[in-house]
């Protein structure tokens, strides 16, 4: 139950217009303005309102909100996101005052506001809870959202609270963000929007992203379907060299590889019989499939070592080593092992809306679920190492220098890798990791506010309302038992064609 006063001052309607649309309308006034006074004066009631649209709209409706607002808000409105080339909501919210952005993996996925932690950060979809999970096994679920899923096209505007409101649903101790998306009745009938992104990078592979949004309303102006759909596919690589001080203070050159297909549809509907009376639909999926791939290549250098460090540690009690030089003469053994995972993650909201508005009072009821699924379906490694039978790794021989901010690796030799690939009854080895690791988060809720409008001069409305919500979060980890090798059937390769 939340109580609150609104202390706005009395509401009014405004016309603005800019400083240059309003000298252009002038010069080609004139005197027919002069000769005409009186006659529209007789007729000023009827008069056509004429209205101008330009680069300016984005930034005054922003302006608005933030005015009308009570408490501490930012805003970013539909015509602002069409101007910006992100790929995400959350790359978008990046680009407001006090708000930070978390990537991961190449993606917007967490929000900070004015320094917090993300979890502190609560998003809601047009007021109402969204799910979240996320496609990476090693990922921890929280409240917070991930906004890789939510494509920047389908949003109407943003709202992010950097204060606390009692209207506002509990849990945005950083702050709050409001997702909405648009409404048909709120659109010019058999509006449409097509859109298409391509990308190209040094790196990963091209992406390309196609959305689009038709909607449609009657003639009587009181009922309206709108859809909307968005498609994104790509990859993304990411390089590096990476130490974990385990394993003989083993460095490993890793590269990580992801295939995304991105797909996010949306619908809703309205329906006003009534000037008084509106009721609303809104159904949002979307969906993320990212199975990746990450291979490293293990560099032992830890009988070589030249140089520590003072970090100690149950691998390496007389310190990490920091920088060696290996030569032919002591050359040490390699590795490659491969982590591969099959993840996805989606999340599906569905809501029922009703508004009622009399003389002096509003009454808005919202019932709904949202769901989310993600993880791995399936998470496993393989690795080729000198022990491997049917593989030829060649050992190290170079330098290791890991004493500044980055690693350097400079081998003296040829670092080529010889694979016979799954030869004859013969497999790679390891896959001692095998698993899979589904998670779910999902919510239903119901939700109550009435305002009772007063005309005092001093307080403008009196506000409350009731909310109750039913949340369950399972993170489930499947592990592999593996046969005793009398078990075990071997089929040779020549078997399968």
């Amino acid at each position: 139950m939340s109580l609150w006063l609104k202390t706005n001052t009395n509401k009014h309607k405004k016309f603005a217009l800019s400083a240059t649309a309003a000298s252009i309308i002038t010069a080609m006034a004139g005197g027919a303005f002069s000769a005409n006074a009186q006659e529209v004066g007789s007729d000023a009631d009827e008069a056509e309102l004429i209205v101008v649209r330009g680069v300016r709209g984005a930034l005054e409706k922003s302006v608005a909100l933030k005015r009308e607002a009570v408490g501490i808000l930012d805003a970013v409105s539909a015509e602002d996101l069409g101007k910006l080339p992100d790929s995400d909501v959350g790359e978008s919210l990046g680009r407001i005052p006090g708000v930070s952005v978390g990537r991961a993996f190449g993606q917007g996925a967490s929000v900070s506001i004015r320094g917090t932690d993300p979890q502190m950060t609560y998003t809601t979809l047009n007021g109402q809870s969204v799910s979240s999970t996320g496609w990476y096994d090693q990922e921890a679920i929280d409240r917070s959202f991930n906004y890789s899923m939510l494509p920047s096209e389908l949003i109407s505007e943003m709202e992010v609270y950097k204060t606390a409101r009692a209207d506002l649903p509990e849990g945005g101790i950083g702050g709050t963000v409001i997702v909405k998306t648009r409404k048909p009745l709120s659109l010019d009938a058999n509006s449409l929007y097509l859109g298409t992104k391509y990308s190209v990078g040094t790196v990963s592979d091209d992406g390309t992203e196609f959305s689009g949004l038709y909607s449609w309303k009657n003639e009587d102006n009181n009922f309206g379907v709108l859809v909307a759909a968005a498609v994104t596919q790509g990859d993304y690589v990411r390089r590096g060299t990476e130490a974990d001080t385990r394993w003989s203070s083993d460095v490993s050159p890793t590269t990580f590889i992801q295939e995304r297909d991105r797909k996010a549809f949306d619908l809703s509907a309205q329906y006003r019989p009534t000037d008084a009376l509106e009721i609303g639909f809104h159904l949002l999926s979307m969906e993320l499939v990212g199975d990746n791939s990450n291979t490293s290549h293990y560099i032992f250098h830890e009988d070589n070592c030249s140089s520590r460090n003072d970090v100690t540690s149950n691998y390496n009690p007389n310190g990490v080593c920091v920088y060696s030089e290996t030569t032919a003469d002591n050359a040490t053994d390699s590795f490659v092992q491969t982590w591969a995972r099959a993840a996805s993650m989606t999340s599906d909201s569905v809501t029922f809306d009703l508004s009622h508005t009399g003389d002096n009072f509003e009454v808005d009821v919202v019932v709904g679920k949202t769901k989310a699924d993600g993880g791995t379906d399936l998470t496993t490694n393989y690795s080729y190492g000198s022990w491997t039978e049917g593989a030829n790794l060649p050992t190290w021989t170079g330098t290791v220098d890991a004493t500044g901010n980055q690693i350097k690796l400079t081998p003296t030799s040829d670092q080529t890798v010889t694979l016979d690939h799954f030869p004859d009854e013969i497999s790679p080895s390891g896959s001692w990791a095998t698993f899979k690791g589904p998670n779910s988060d999902q919510e239903s809720y119901a939700q109550a506010d009435f305002e009772y409008f007063l005309d005092n001069g001093v307080i403008s409305s009196f506000k409350g309302g009731i909310r109750s919500t039913s949340h369950e979060l399972e993170k489930t980890s499947y592990a592999s038992v593996w046969a005793d090798s009398d078990d075990i059937v071997t089929i040779s390769t020549s078997e399968l064609y």
